[in-house]
């Protein structure tokens, strides 16, 4: 099991955090598994900079699925499901 650190947008954060939003759309520059874990970081961005909100959910990855039509061959679509939210300050390890 590999822990992938990556940012989200605030406009999906939540919908990840409550278990709406299941599939997450990423480049393929990582070797993602079933099993893996992905730690989502909110991140704001703006024209003149971005910064990390303190906001984080960790998630499962339950399916990779790569080649997707519609989607570019360097892409990959992950399905997460068991979303935790971690409160600022908090260790990922608690």
């Amino acid at each position: 099991m590999t822990i992938h650190t990556i940012k989200i947008d605030p406009q999906w954060f939540d919908r990840v955090a409550n278990g709406t939003k299941r599939v997450e759309i990423h480049r393929a520059d990582r070797d993602y598994q079933i099993g893996d874990q992905l730690h989502m970081y909110e991140y704001e961005m703006t024209a003149l900079a971005s910064r990390n909100t303190g906001r984080a959910v960790i998630v499962n990855v339950t399916h990779v699925l790569y080649s997707v039509p519609g989607l570019s061959m360097d892409h990959v679509a992950l399905s997460i499901s068991n979303p935790r939210v971690q409160e600022p300050g908090e260790s990922a390890t608690t």
